[in-house]
């Protein structure tokens, strides 16, 4: 856990019940501060108080003697939430920080020769991939790496670490918002895109907050930045030209040929930050690394480790054995002549387009709530699928935009789509004669019951696997 020594025998004030806060608690408490906690969710506060974690409303919270108020959120539907007690913090001239905040407090309290390294990534999508590769590669590559925040456990969670100590934090850009200490050895900007734009008032502020990752950084740190969306391209061209030289600035694509980055394509990462382009290595055979929406997430890791000292060879050798992140395009197994995909992770059509071009013979589930609109994309991923079977709100409007693709069938619930899926698979190997045909889980919609579906999906997959090895 990580010290926060400074708030010995201080108040605190911990708003929301996230991950964020709960380890804020925790760490507030072993250091011996008075922390007073509170989350606006009452079924939420009886699960804590059970716990043994007080809960005061922050009327009765003890404002002229705060030292600190951290929103305890952990999503980005709870940045909203946390923002309710920014006008009492505000009125009370009480100071709001983030986890990530207090974490980089501690940080920097320590003196520069026992400072661990920090690399962060924020954006939109892409982050937990990303992070947990750039973790999986320096691990493999034996150095001391721990991976936080979003992905990973939380950030005041990690062991204590010493100069020799890479810390990889996962940072949603609402988090960023309240964070103002950090430094990132090496800082990751993926992408930024409506889904997080929409959490701030204007795209400027979403844009102020998510480059908040660069803040503080020195002239031998590195600023990754993903371009392959429109907005990241404007942000990584304001930045290049603020600075004097542009050699720590590194721009990533997993789509395009740079002229000056690191890009992925086809399966080969390439190294274009000089005058010359060369091969950084192959990564066809990495089993995590499937499909073309995870390049610009290997571009990136590529370009971090390499600046933080690893060379091209070791850094493929690593990526070639990581075996991928459960919940992202992660192969599962097989069972039965059926191979199976866990992309339940997935909850916007863009990831799930690219998750179903990424195989073939595929036997898809997806569905959740009908909160998006531009169903007809999955048209561009129908050559594959064989067959859909669809739950929720969003069954019909996607079984509609795609009746001329690919067959669907609607089902009750999600535990009915995915067993109809695995009896639809062993039917077709068995019958059809199609090899190995894919059993696909990836939503590509929002729902609040989602990780509850993914569960229910290992649940089942797993239990079939093992029956093999019985």
């Amino acid at each position: 856990m990580i010290s926060l020594r400074a708030y010995t025998d201080k108040a605190v004030g911990i708003y929301g019940a996230g991950s964020a806060g709960l380890s804020a608690h925790a760490a507030f408490a072993a250091a011996g501060a008075h922390p007073f906690f509170w989350d606006e969710n009452e079924q939420v506060r009886e699960r804590v108080s059970a716990a043994g974690i007080k809960c005061t409303p922050p009327k009765d919270w003890p404002w002229e003697e705060l030292a600190v108020i951290v929103p305890g959120f952990s999503t980005r539907s709870g940045f909203v939430r946390a923002t309710r007690i920014l006008g009492l913090a505000a009125e009370h001239k009480v100071p709001v920080k983030s986890d990530v905040d207090l974490f980089a407090e501690a940080m920097a309290a320590r003196p520069e020769a026992e400072r661990p390294r920090v690399v962060g990534v924020t954006g939109t999508h892409g982050k937990s991939v990303t992070a947990a590769l750039i973790t999986h590669v320096l691990n493999a590559s034996g150095h001391d790496a721990w991976l936080g925040g979003t992905a990973g456990d939380s950030v005041l969670n990690l062991p204590e670490g010493g100069a020799t100590t890479t810390y990889v934090l996962e940072i949603l850009p609402q988090t960023l918002a309240f964070t103002r200490q950090l430094r990132c050895d090496a800082g990751v900007l993926l992408n930024l895109t409506a889904l997080d734009v929409r959490y701030f008032k204007t795209p400027d502020k979403a844009v102020r907050a998510a480059t908040r990752i660069f803040r503080n950084q020195r002239d031998d740190d590195a600023m990754v930045i993903g371009v392959d969306d429109a907005l990241s391209q404007k942000i990584c061209t304001a930045i290049t030209a603020s600075f004097n030289t542009g050699d720590n600035i590194i721009a990533v694509s997993g789509e395009a040929t740079l002229g000056l980055g690191v890009f992925s394509l086809d399966g080969r990462v390439f190294d274009a930050r000089s005058d010359k382009t060369a091969s950084l290595g192959t990564i066809t055979r990495a089993p995590g690394i499937f499909g073309s929406h995870f390049n610009q997430a290997a571009a990136a890791a590529y370009a971090v480790c390499l600046h933080l000292g690893l060379t091209a060879p070791l850094i493929t050798r690593a990526v070639t054995s990581w075996p991928g992140l459960p919940g992202r395009l992660f192969c599962m197994g097989d069972h039965e002549e059926t191979v199976f995909f866990d992309d339940g992770a997935s909850s916007w059509l863009l990831s799930t387009i690219a998750a179903l071009n990424a195989g073939e013979d595929i036997i898809w589930i997806g569905g959740g709530e009908h909160r998006q609109r531009d169903y007809a994309r999955l048209r561009e991923a129908g050559d594959g699928v064989l067959k859909a079977f669809l739950y929720g709100e969003a069954a019909q409007p996607i079984a509609k935009a795609t009746a001329r693709t690919f067959d669907s069938v609607i089902c009750a619930s999600p535990e009915e789509a995915i067993r109809a899926a695995v009896k639809e698979a062993k039917r077709l190997a068995e019958e059809e004669d199609i090899a190995m045909p894919m059993v696909l889980f990836s939503p590509g919609c929002p729902g609040t019951g989602q990780g509850a579906n993914q569960a229910l999906f290992t649940r089942i997959v797993q239990s079939l696997i093992e029956s093999d090895a019985a």
